[in-house]
């Protein structure tokens, strides 16, 4: 780092998980195999220690690295809001369908669509992708039926026939949706999409206490003058979470927006998603708050072709705040530019997977470039903002 810039040597990370009922035991496991890449790819030290409960939850790993300029100590807590995600996890295939019909509504009704559409293309029709396929594979079925039918009557089968045929075709559909569902992910979306739907409805139950217990964890971590920085991590929907859970931490400790030590991190972060629903006051007003009164140093990567985000549409736009003048314009959007870091082959087979490439920013790359999330949680830097602005109105393939 260049002149007399600061260096991290002790580094408190507070990690949000998007949608996503899997628990902490998963994301170490990543975050260890991950690292243990990154260290062989650059020839640095990187150590994950294992799991420990460290508070209601929250349970946290420590990370002993150094990248070449010192070494640096970062506790990773992994805050938990699963068990709240696992309430609202729908399994059954008729809710899941109750659960599309209501989230169509609900969009249809938004601020999001028409502008959706021309500045967020990947989002726009990841709404409807789930329901697209749904009806796809219903009608590949129905004409299959069909073609038998037909073909029975053709030979002269007994009209019976074709009950037990159309029976063996719904059968098979109902067997395999499951293997497409795997392949293609479209009620992981349809769940993203339902529950934005519900958080804007005031339906979820718990958000709201989880939130000040987030909070308090900030302050403690602020409050120990040993942390050189204190560095919220939003992923996914987990970008919501920590909005919220930042502007509950004014309430418990005001003025902590305010301490330098304090940066936010957002990776494939879908925030318009849920502020131009209807219904989303409260998380407008705090999204509105954190922008606007307090200018948190905020860095969120998010690439615009990301099938689950809504980056290059202004957050704030929905609300009626406007920005102060002459402060720096946060959040500071840059794209990963996944492309640049890792080989042609390995890019498209990551594109051909929403899931897989919506969790690419909690992975190592083939490649080093600005975006490296293991430096940004672990390394001597301070987050800062980096790379080439997004503006609000790039398309997805200005900026990869």
């Amino acid at each position: 780092m260049a002149g007399g810039k600061r260096r991290i040597r002790r580094r408190q990370v507070f990690f949000l998980h998007g949608f996503d009922p899997r628990g902490p035991a998963v994301y170490r496991k990543m975050y260890a195999e991950e690292a243990a890449k990154e260290a062989a790819r650059d020839g640095i030290r990187i150590e994950v220690g294992e799991r420990r409960r460290t508070g209601k939850r929250a349970e946290t790993w420590q990370v002993e690295a150094d990248f070449g300029d010192g070494a640096v100590s970062t506790s990773y807590t992994f805050l938990r809001w699963d068990d709240i995600v696992a309430k609202n996890w729908l399994n059954t295939k008729g809710a899941m369908l109750l659960m599309i019909g209501r989230y169509l509504t609900a969009f249809s009704r938004s601020r999001f669509l028409t502008v959706g559409w021309k500045q967020a293309t990947p989002a726009f029709l990841a709404i409807f992708f789930p329901p697209a396929v749904i009806a796809a594979y219903v009608l590949v079925a129905l004409l299959l039926v069909a073609l038998l039918t037909w073909l029975a009557v053709l030979i002269g089968l007994p009209g019976w026939v074709v009950l037990p045929l159309a029976g063996a075709v719904g059968g098979g559909a109902w067997f395999l949706w499951d293997r497409l569902e795997t392949a293609l992910n479209p009620c992981w979306l349809a769940r993203v999409m339902g529950f934005l739907t519900d958080w804007a409805g005031g339906r979820v139950k718990g958000l709201e206490e989880r939130n000040r217990l987030f909070a308090e964890a900030f302050a403690a971590a602020l409050d120990d003058p040993a942390n050189d920085e204190v560095l919220v991590v939003g992923h996914s929907i987990g970008a919501h979470h920590a909005v919220e859970a930042l502007i509950a931490l004014e309430v418990v400790r005001p003025r902590a927006l305010a301490d330098p030590r304090l940066r936010f991190l957002t990776l494939g972060q879908c925030l318009p998603l849920l502020a131009r629903l209807r219904g989303a006051d409260t998380f407008n007003a705090a999204l509105g708050a954190l922008i606007c009164d307090h200018q948190v140093l905020w860095v969120d990567v998010t690439s615009p072709s990301d099938p689950a985000s809504s980056c290059a549409i202004d957050p704030l736009s929905p609300t009626p705040r406007n920005r102060p003048e002459e402060a720096p314009v946060y959040p500071f959007h840059v794209s990963p530019r996944f492309h640049t870091l890792m080989a042609v082959e390995t890019y498209k087979r990551v594109r051909r997977d929403p899931l897989l490439f919506h969790f690419q920013y909690l992975r190592s790359q083939e490649q080093a470039g600005p975006y490296d999330y293991f430096r940004l949680t672990a390394g001597s830097d301070p987050l800062e903002p980096f790379g080439d602005r997004i503006e609000w109105t790039v398309k997805a393939g200005d900026y990869r």
